[in-house]
């Protein structure tokens, strides 16, 4: 049978308070039933003791010095608290009895050499009864002294209080039930919320929450783990939607210049110098969807979490010098100049990769919007524990509100200066996206006509700036 988990609560509750309240009660119990029989074996040994002090023997002859003892009311009456008392021979011949045993004896039991409380029977009813050897000095036996009462009430007060522990554990165990499914309700009523909340949320409203509970406990510790999961789903769900809009807007040009080209290459037969143009057209704009995909893939893979990235200390230059080499043949056509001065020593913590990525863009750009045959300058300074990397160009420039907007995706400044350049305006919205990652500030500075400046500041490390 399979129960809900306010009911399992409940029933495991039940379980745990249901030994300890049978433990407490069986204690109880044996608490009072011993009570019951030491307060009778006391009253017993108390009795026999009078008995043995009014009891004098003499060759073997019992005398009893104190017959007023046998006399005593609780000896002759039987209806109220009597006493019995008999005193028997060694062989087990009753030589004197009080009067209420009247024609009964009292039974012995001749194995027991030690005094001994037991329970035995008087006429069908229960007795507490109490036997002791009586002896000489020299330790032979001369008879046994038996003193009885009875368990009538002792009986019934252990019994009627086995009948309220008996009655009491199932109404108590009952009690429990309920009282413990209504607090368990309570407890996890927030679950119930959970289940509510997770039933409204679907692709188009990840913006539900989950209320937190006011107690900072277990309960609040999951709600609050479910919103964090809800964040990173609505966030993934986010950057998949930015992905799909992004890619579907910047693709359909190409694609449509791609597909009316290659028609109208098949309406008719062309020479073979139209088919060399249009085939190094199509080529190129291939190869621009070919770009624009992996700046696309690359800024998506780092715009949802640092998974993945490696700090270490890495010399800047370094870096910079891998990127110039690999731009060796653009600068190189477009006649430039590129300097590099300052701190050439400098190490910067970084993801060397991402930097690599970063660096690239940076310098690119500045490639690719510096007039021919101008400067490139870059410098490396450090000042109170941090790096600095200015890469300045003489290019075109750009206004302050292009500025504003040069780190968004596909922006790109002013088409009639930047037509004659290749890009798909996702360059800096990636740089801006890997310097956010390590924590290196990045300026913009520009003027139209006259070029721009990008300075880099990186964290600050005692340890590994010279």
């Amino acid at each position: 049978m399979k129960l809900s988990l306010r009911n399992r609560i409940a029933f495991y509750y039940l379980a745990a308070a249901g030994f300890l309240v049978a433990l407490i009660f069986v204690t109880v119990y044996g608490v009072v039933h011993k009570t019951v029989y030491n307060h009778l074996n006391g009253d017993l040994s108390a009795e026999a003791s009078e008995v043995l002090h009014s009891v004098v023997i003499l060759d073997k002859q019992f005398i009893f010095a104190n017959p007023n003892e046998w006399k005593e009311r609780e000896h002759g009456q039987i209806e109220v608290n009597p006493t019995f008392v008999q005193v028997m021979d060694s062989l087990g011949n009753v030589i004197k009895k009080t009067p209420n045993l009247q024609n009964t004896d009292l039974t012995l039991h001749q194995k027991k050499t030690t005094k001994a409380y037991f329970n035995s029977e008087l006429s069908g009813s229960p007795i507490r009864q109490l036997q002791m050897i009586i002896s000489n000095q020299n330790g032979e036996v001369l008879g046994y002294l038996l003193v009885a009462m009875p368990l009538q009430e002792s009986a019934l007060v252990l019994q009627n209080l086995k009948i309220v522990l008996l009655v009491a554990f199932p109404l108590v165990l009952l009690i429990l039930f309920f009282v413990t499914r209504s607090i368990a309700g309570k407890s996890i009523a927030p679950i119930d919320e959970v289940i509510s909340t997770a039933n409204q949320i679907h692709r188009e409203q990840l913006d539900q929450r989950i209320p937190l509970p006011s107690h900072k406990d277990e309960l609040h510790r999951l709600a609050s783990t479910i919103n964090d999961l809800l964040d990173r789903i609505q966030n993934a769900l986010q950057l998949e939607k930015r992905f799909t809009s992004d890619a579907s807007h910047e693709l359909r040009t190409p694609v449509a210049a791609l597909k009316g080209t290659l028609e109208v290459m098949a309406r008719k037969p062309r020479s073979t110098d139209y088919y060399q143009e249009k085939a190094a057209y199509c080529l190129n704009e291939v190869n621009r969807m070919s770009r624009l995909i992996d700046q696309m893939l690359l800024l998506t893979r780092y715009d949802g979490s640092t998974n993945g990235l490696s700090f270490t200390d890495v010399p800047l230059i370094q870096q910079i010098e891998l990127v110039l080499d690999r731009l060796h043949r653009d600068i190189a056509e477009n006649e430039m100049h590129v300097t590099i001065s300052g701190k050439k020593d400098a190490l910067v913590r970084v993801d060397p990769s991402m930097l690599e990525i970063l660096l690239s863009n940076i310098i690119s750009n500045a490639v690719k919007y510096s007039d021919q045959g101008s400067s490139i300058k870059i410098e490396i300074s450090n000042s109170n524990y941090t790096v600095s990397c200015l890469i300045q160009d003489h290019g075109i420039g750009m206004s302050q509100d292009e500025i504003g907007k040069v780190f968004d995706r596909f922006y790109r400044a002013d088409d009639s200066r930047s037509n004659q350049t290749s890009g798909v305006g996702l360059g800096l919205s990636i740089v801006k996206r890997l310097a956010d990652l390590q924590d290196i500030d990045i300026n913009v500075e520009s003027i139209p006509d006259e070029g721009t400046r990008f300075v880099m500041t990186f964290p600050g490390n005692p340890e590994v700036v010279h």
